[in-house]
C-alpha cells in the first residue's frame, strides 16, 4: 500500500516550486476561521475514522490506499482540520476511483471531495470530483445526478461516495485532495462557517498523478527516527535527541500539535524542553518515502509546584455556571467532628468570571486516617457539567492516577452510559438532580463518600475541586472540544491537614446469645460474630438481631435499661461505650373462636373489649383478651339462662365479666313474661331488709328469679327456709318474681 509522499520530484525542483508540500503561501488551498479554529460544537460525536480510496493502479498493478483521521476505531474526535499530507495515493490517468469514509455515530452531514488536477493551489469549479448528498432545485441529488435522501449517512458505519475518474487532462505529479465532511455545501472548499458547530470535518492528503504507460519505481520507506529519552514524566526539564540509522537523513519535527513536513524546523542538536510538550518527528530523504509520524508526550513539571491552569492566557469567557462555595462533612480531629466550607465564587454569587481560586492559604480542612468524606458543592446557574475531587495523598506536588477519589459522573462510551464514582448509574446532566435550594438552578449536590486511605502521608496537602465536562485532567481539560476554560470551568485548591486517628478504646459487651426464649446474635459489618462478654473497638457497627423460639414472643430489648425498639428483629448499634443488652421474652398469645349469636327473637347479646371495641360473632380473639358480655331480653320476654361452653353462668344486672383462654361458645335461652294482669298473683308478705326481699312460707329448693320491669333477671336465690333472704339488693320499684310456675308482683 502507497501511503507515503514521495519527494523526488519536489525537491529536484526546489522548494520555491513545489506543488504545496512547502513553500505555500497564505493563500495556498485556504480554510475558513470556523475549520482553523479546530473547534468542534457539542451535537453528537460525528467522528470520522479514516478515508480508504480504491481503483488506484501502478505499473497496472491495483494499489489500495487509507488515511487515518481521528483513527482507527475512534469514538471520538477532538479537531476539525487533519493535515495528512504526507500520505501519498499514487494513480495513473484514467483510474476510477471509490472513496469509503469510515465513521462512528455520524448523520445529517454530507461528504464532497475536492481534487487541485490542475495544480494551481486552489480548488476550482470543475474540481468537485464527488459528494453523496446536495439539495438543487428542491431535490436531494448526489455526484452522479441521482436522488437521495437528505441523510445518507444514517445508520452506516462506512460510505462509499459515486466514483470519478482520474481526468487525462490532469497535470502529472503530486496534488492535493480535500475530503469535508460538512451540511450541504459542495462548493465551499473551505469549510462553510458553520462546520465547528456541526463538528464536522476536513481531511487534506496527496494524490500523484502518473501517465499511462509510465513505470513507476516505488520507493523505499525510511524505518521511523529514534527520539530519547521514552515519553512519560519529567522534573524541571528533560533533554531529548533525535537519530536515524540512514545517513544523509533530515529529521524535522514540530511542537505545535501539527504533523511535520520538509519545511518544520531541522533537528541539529539536543532540543530541551522545560514545560509540557508533545514532541512530532519525521525522517525525509531524497529517493526514499518518509518515515511515519511519531509522536511523544513529554509532561514537564517544577517538583515543587502544582500545576494549575493558565488563566491569563486562557480566561474565562462566560459568566454563569457559578460554584458558590463546598462544605465537606466527615471528617474528624481528635475524635470530635470537624465543620469545613471553603467559599468559592461566594455564598450569594450569581456570576463568576475566574476559573481559578486558590484557597491554600485559607483554614485548612482537619481530618483524620479513615475519616469518611462527604463533599457538597453549593452552585447557582450550573448546567451540563461535571464535579471532580482530587486529594495528593503522596504529597508530591501532582496529582496521579489513584488521587481521583469522587466525581458526579462520567462516560467513556460517548454517553451511552453514565456513572459516578460510587459505580452508579447517573445522567450526563446529573447537577439538577441535586437538592434545589431556590430558582435558577441554585441547587446543592452530594458527591459519592469517599474514605481517607491508611497510607495517606500525615501533614498538610492539598484538595483540588474541578467543574468540567466529562475529564479527569487534574489540571482542567485541554481541549479543543470542550476546553476548560470555554465551558465555564472551575478550579478550587484547598489544604486538608490530615492527622493520625486517636487510639481508640475498647468496650464491653455483654449479652446472653441463648435462652428459653430465644436467641441473639451480634456481628459486625463484615459478618464476624461478636461472642458474649468480649470487648469491641470504639467506632465499631454492630447490628443486633433477635429471634424468639417457637410459642414464644420478644417482649422487650433493653442496652443499658434503655428500651429499643427493633426493626425486623434486628437493630443498628455504633459502639460508643459499654453494652449491657438484656432480652425479655413472653409466651406467644394464641387466638380463640368466639361464637355467639348476637340478636334473636327473645333478646339481644353484646360483647365488648374492654376498649369498647365490638367483639362481632364468629371472629377470632387474642388469649387473655377481657371481654364483657351483655344480655338485654326484648319486651315480653326474659332471659332464662345463659351458657358458655356449656356451664350456666349467673349475670350481674345483665352482664358478666370474662378473660378469653379457650373458644368460647356462648348461648341464651329466653323465656316469656307474662303481663301483671295476665298471671295468677297473690300478694305475698314481702318487707325490706338491707334492700333485699324476703319470701315466707314458699317450698324448700324452690327456685326464685327476680326480674326488673325490663325484663332483665337481677337476682336469683333458692328457698332454704321458711323465711328465705334474697341474694341481691334491689333498688324500690316493681319486680316480678318468679317461684315455681307462678309469678308474683312485688313492690319494694
Amino acid at each position: 500500500m502507497i501511503m507515503k509522499k514521495t519527494l523526488l520530484n519536489l525537491l529536484a525542483v526546489g522548494l520555491t516550486s513545489m506543488a504545496f508540500v512547502g513553500g505555500l503561501s497564505a493563500q495556498d488551498y485556504p480554510l475558513s476561521d470556523a475549520a482553523k479554529s479546530n473547534h468542534r460544537g457539542s451535537p453528537a460525536p460525528r467522528v470520522v475514522q479514516k478515508l480508504v480510496v480504491t481503483g488506484a493502479t501502478i505499473n497496472e498493478q491495483p494499489k489500495e490506499f487509507q488515511t487515518l483521521v481521528a483513527g482507527e476505531g475512534a469514538t471520538s474526535q477532538d479537531k476539525i482540520y487533519y493535515d495528512n499530507t504526507s500520505n501519498v495515493l499514487d494513480v495513473t490517468k484514467g483510474d476510477n476511483l471509490l472513496l469509503t469514509a469510515f465513521s462512528h455515530q455520524l448523520e445529517w452531514m454530507h461528504y464532497v471531495v475536492f481534487v487541485d488536477w490542475n495544480q494551481n493551489k486552489q480548488f476550482d469549479e470543475d474540481e468537485v470530483v464527488t459528494y453523496n448528498a446536495f439539495e438543487k432545485d428542491g431535490q436531494w441529488v448526489n455526484s452522479k445526478g441521482e436522488t437521495v435522501n437528505n441523510n445518507p449517512l444514517k445508520d452506516k458505519t462506512e460510505f462509499t461516495l459515486p466514483d470519478f475518474v482520474v481526468p487525462e487532462t490532469a497535470l502529472k505529479g503530486e496534488t492535493r485532495v480535500r475530503f469535508i465532511c460538512q451540511w450541504n455545501n459542495t462548493n465551499d472548499s473551505k469549510g462553510n462557517p458553520s462546520i465547528g458547530d456541526n463538528s464536522g470535518t476536513v481531511c487534506d492528503f496527496t494524490i500523484n498523478v502518473h501517465e499511462k504507460g509510465e513505470v513507476v519505481v516505488e520507493k523505499e520507506t525510511l524505518k521511523n527516527p529514534t527520539v530519547t529519552p521514552e515519553a512519560g514524566k519529567y522534573n524541571n526539564q528533560v533533554e531529548v535527541t533525535i537519530s536515524h540509522e540512514r545517513e544523509g537523513v533530515e529529521l524535522h519535527y514540530t511542537t505545535d500539535g501539527t504533523n511535520p513536513k520538509v519545511t518544520s524546523p531541522l533537528y541539529d542538536g539536543v532540543l530541551t524542553f522545560t514545560k509540557n510538550t508533545i514532541l512530532k518527528v519525521i525522517a525525509i530523504k531524497d529517493g526514499f518515502k518518509p518515515s511515519e509520524i511519531i509522536t511523544i508526550d513529554y509532561k514537564v513539571r517544577d517538583p515543587n509546584k502544582y500545576e494549575v491552569w493558565d488563566e491569563v492566557n486562557y480566561p474565562r469567557p462566560r459568566t454563569d455556571r457559578v460554584v458558590r462555595k463546598i462544605a465537606v462533612e466527615g471528617a474528624t480531629f481528635e475524635n470530635e467532628a470537624v465543620d469545613f466550607t471553603t467559599i468559592v465564587a461566594g455564598e450569594a454569587a450569581e456570576q463568576q468570571t475566574k476559573i481559578v481560586f486558590d484557597n491554600t492559604e485559607g483554614e485548612a480542612l482537619n481530618a483524620s486516617l479513615g475519616d469518611e468524606l462527604t463533599f457538597k458543592v453549593f452552585s447557582y446557574s450550573l448546567v451540563w457539567s461535571h464535579y471532580y475531587i482530587f486529594v495528593d495523598w503522596n504529597q508530591n506536588k501532582e496529582f496521579e492516577e489513584g488521587e481521583l477519589m469522587t466525581f458526579s459522573a462520567f462516560t467513556e462510551d460517548d454517553g451511552a452510559t453514565w456513572l459516578n464514582s460510587a459505580g452508579e448509574a447517573t445522567s450526563g446532566n446529573p447537577l439538577p438532580e441535586g437538592e434545589e435550594l431556590g430558582p435558577n438552578n441554585t441547587i446543592k449536590f452530594t458527591m459519592p463518600k469517599f474514605v481517607i486511605p491508611e497510607d495517606a502521608k500525615l501533614g498538610k496537602t492539598r484538595v483540588r475541586f474541578l467543574c468540567q465536562w466529562n475529564s479527569k485532567n487534574p489540571n482542567g481539560h485541554p481541549g479543543p472540544k470542550d476546553r476548560f476554560d470555554q465551558n465555564g470551568g472551575t478550579m478550587c485548591d484547598f489544604t486538608i491537614d490530615i492527622h493520625k486517628a486517636p487510639d481508640k478504646k475498647s468496650f464491653a459487651v455483654k449479652y446472653t446469645a441463648e435462652e428459653e426464649g430465644g436467641t441473639v446474635t451480634l456481628k459486625k459489618e463484615d459478618g464476624t460474630v461478636v461472642t458474649p462478654d468480649t470487648e469491641v473497638e470504639e467506632g465499631t457497627k454492630l447490628t443486633l438481631e433477635v429471634k424468639a423460639k417457637e410459642g414464644k414472643t420478644i417482649e422487650k430489648v433493653t442496652i443499658n435499661s434503655v428500651e429499643k425498639e427493633l426493626e425486623n428483629g434486628k437493630l443498628e448499634l455504633t459502639v460508643a461505650e459499654a453494652l449491657d443488652i438484656k432480652v425479655t421474652y413472653g409466651v406467644e398469645k394464641k387466638n380463640f373462636a368466639v361464637k355467639y349469636t348476637a340478636e334473636e327473637e327473645g333478646g339481644t347479646v353484646t360483647l365488648k373489649k374492654e376498649d369498647g371495641t365490638v367483639v362481632t360473632p364468629d371472629t377470632e380473639v387474642e388469649e387473655g383478651t377481657k371481654l364483657t358480655l351483655e344480655v338485654k331480653a326484648k319486651e315480653g320476654k326474659t332471659i332464662e339462662k345463659v351458657t358458655v361452653n356449656g356451664v350456666e353462668k349467673e349475670l350481674n344486672d345483665g352482664k358478666l365479666e370474662l378473660t378469653v383462654s379457650e373458644a368460647l361458645d356462648i348461648k341464651v335461652t329466653y323465656g316469656t313474661a307474662a303481663g301483671i294482669n295476665e298471671v295468677e298473683t297473690d300478694f305475698v308478705k314481702v318487707y325490706k331488709q338491707a334492700g333485699t326481699i324476703i319470701i315466707e312460707g314458699a317450698k324448700l329448693n324452690a327456685k326464685v328469679l327476680v326480674y326488673n320491669t325490663q325484663g332483665v333477671l337481677v337476682d336469683a336465690f333458692k328457698i332454704t327456709s321458711n323465711q328465705t333472704q334474697g341474694k341481691a339488693q334491689l333498688h324500690t320499684g316493681l319486680y316480678l318474681v318468679k317461684l315455681g310456675t307462678k309469678t308474683y308482683k312485688v313492690m319494694l
